[in-house]
């Protein structure tokens, strides 16, 4: 993916799950146990990291914090693969 669409997905999902009432926050993550709220709202906190990342030249990470998302929301419901896939594009 390249930069600009790389902060075009990330900016869909953040308002994909602003809209869901999800708030942004960076949880512990060596815990198997969040709730689905807290990992909603870590992957809305991912989605804020991922810009400043592309703003640094850092789309490899870029890119493999954007997978982490979508699996994230596809394990929530929220999308469905084949969406994501198209978001991809």
């Amino acid at each position: 993916m390249k930069a600009d669409q790389i902060v075009r997905v990330a900016t869909k999902y953040e308002d994909l799950l602003a809209n869901n009432n999800i708030i942004a926050e960076k949880q512990d993550l060596s815990s198997s146990r969040l709730t689905s709220t807290q990992r909603l709202s870590h992957s809305k906190w991912m989605c804020k990291e991922i810009q400043v990342f592309v703003d640094n030249g850092r789309t490899d990470k870029a890119e493999r914090w954007i997978c982490f998302v979508q699996g994230v929301l596809w394990c929530e419901g929220l999308r469905p693969i084949d969406d994501m896939r198209n978001d991809n594009r």
